[in-house]
């Protein structure tokens, strides 16, 4: 039976529409899986530059207060006698409350010898500080590095008399400080006047002075940092970003590696997180590890693709 030449004209019409049809559907998933690619590399565009810009904010404002500590240490090797109220005086011009909210104070260390003691806490009562005692009892080596001075007092009186080499994470940095003539950055430590847990940090700052033998070291002017409080007021108001920030440690990573802190704006630190970046910084000589994690928009956009690919099949 010979077959109606109409109704092969239409089957062939027929095979014809959906071979359009299925062109048309190809090239619709073929442009949104493009759109969806394009859109996937803007987001990890845009978060790589947000997770670069998070480290360097971070190690800006640390950087700043650690301007403020090479400022107490050049007071105290140009004016040796500065007493209390003076010391005060200086510390509420530079605005630290203010300024540098991330900070928890900013101290005074200076140089004695260990036979020297009595008169140095004579020299120190003609100064406004009557009754400090050095801690702890016995000297770690022929010298005390004592915190004279250490505000606000309010926050930091434990630490006041405290002979910073009786602490390793801060004798070592302090002992690299005074090396390098430059600040230095402790470990991650626990600071003796902390209530809460809260890991601390302080940049030491060395002076000298010429009246203290031949330019020999006198003292730091030190800031010092809570781990938990620098993260909250560096991120409090940037992209909804996770940031955990750790020193990695010295040589092979042992020396003085730990978690300094890890700032969540989510209301609930559970739940899967975003991209993830890890940079290294070196701050104030220490290396530290910045991994952040983007929360919210930092996914791929789905809208953009999924539009494109809709109108391309109802069309």
């Amino acid at each position: 039976m010979t077959p109606d030449p109409r109704e092969r004209v239409a089957r062939q019409g027929r095979l014809v529409l959906l071979a359009v049809a299925t062109v048309g559907v190809l090239s619709s998933l073929a442009l949104a899986g493009l759109l969806l690619r394009q859109a996937d590399e803007r987001a990890v565009l845009r978060f790589a530059e947000a997770a670069e810009a998070a480290a360097d904010l971070l190690v800006d404002e640390v950087d700043a207060g650690v301007s403020l500590a090479e400022s107490v240490a050049a007071l105290a090797a140009a004016e040796p006698d500065i007493d209390l109220s003076a010391y005060r005086a200086f510390v509420d011009q530079l605005g630290l409350a203010e300024r540098f909210p991330s900070a928890t104070g900013l101290a005074l260390t200076e140089v004695a010898d260990v036979d020297d003691v009595d008169g140095f806490l004579d020299r120190l009562a003609a100064r406004g500080r009557p009754d400090l005692v050095v801690v702890p009892d016995e000297p770690i080596g022929d010298e005390r590095w004592v915190i004279v001075f250490n505000e606000p007092e309010s926050v930091n009186a434990a630490a006041i008399g405290l002979d910073i080499r009786s602490r390793l994470p801060a004798l070592e940095a302090a002992t690299e400080a005074a090396r390098a003539g430059e600040p230095r950055m402790t470990s991650p430590l626990t600071l003796v006047q902390e209530q809460g847990d809260q890991a601390g940090l302080v940049a030491y700052a060395p002076f000298r002075r010429s009246d203290a033998g031949g330019g020999r070291l006198a003292g730091f002017g030190s800031i010092i940092f809570r781990g938990g409080q620098l993260l909250e007021e560096v991120f409090g108001a940037v992209d909804p970003l996770r940031v955990t920030v750790a020193d990695a440690g010295g040589e092979g990573g042992l020396d003085g590696a730990g978690t300094i802190a890890v700032y969540d704006p989510r209301p609930s630190t559970t739940g899967p997180l975003g991209r993830q970046a890890v940079l290294t910084r070196q701050v104030v000589g220490r290396p530290w590890t910045i991994t952040v994690h983007g929360l919210g928009r930092f996914g791929t956009p789905l809208l953009a693709p999924g539009l494109a690919l809709l109108v391309s099949l109802l069309l």
